[in-house]
């Protein structure tokens, strides 16, 4: 099967899980969803931020490795990639914290495979603001534009960067992978493609 680890990435409320469980069920990939309700430090991070980004990113960093260390060597999606990790704690984190984090952080990235592909969901602000606010999360629901901002810019930098790996930007605002077939239909047959290392924005 092409590209036998795809990873799904983008902001909050881009709709990676719902993708990449649609995927897994249309392709029979095995599937790693993210954790996060098991991070005892996440909702104390929304309230005060501050205090608990260390503690969040460092569990979420430990957990996320675990995952993929363990993934079966199979055909395999996962709603993020370990990456993740260090584009939220560039804007989380600061000095000392983020030193240390980095470092953790590089030492982990070498002991894990690394997606064949990655999906990045574009989505507008206001459009993942709704997304948030529909889904219902207590804790998310006072995340604010600036911050969703500051992550969306932090990714794109990193993505466009990197040539050693095959990136597909997707322009989801007009896509309904869910409710739509078409589009479902449409993103299975981007999967099913070759790409040239770098981004390749659709």
């Amino acid at each position: 099967m092409l590209h036998k680890v795809i990873a799904i990435e983008g902001n909050i409320g881009a709709g990676k899980t719902t993708l990449a469980q649609l995927i897994a069920k249309a392709t029979g990939r095995a599937l790693i969803l993210e954790q996060f309700e098991q991070n005892p430090f996440l909702q104390d991070f929304y309230t005060h931020p501050e205090q608990y980004a260390f503690h969040t990113e460092l569990f979420f960093l430990a957990e996320r490795y675990e995952q993929w260390r363990k993934m079966p060597d199979v055909p395999t999606v996962a709603d993020y990639s370990l990456a993740k990790s260090y584009y939220f704690a560039e804007v989380t984190l600061k000095g000392a914290e983020l030193d240390i984090f980095s470092r953790i952080y590089k030492g982990l990235t070498h002991l894990v495979k690394q997606p064949d592909l990655i999906l990045y969901l574009y989505r507008s602000t206001a459009q993942l603001s709704q997304h948030i606010k529909q889904r219902g999360r207590a804790y998310e629901q006072d995340i604010e534009d600036g911050y969703l901002e500051q992550i969306q810019d932090n990714y794109l930098k990193h993505l466009r960067l990197l040539t050693n790996q095959r990136i597909v930007l997707i322009d989801a605002q007009s896509r309904d992978f869910h409710g739509n077939p078409e589009d479902l239909q449409w993103l299975l047959q981007l999967i099913g493609q070759e790409y040239p290392m770098g981004i390749t924005e659709l």
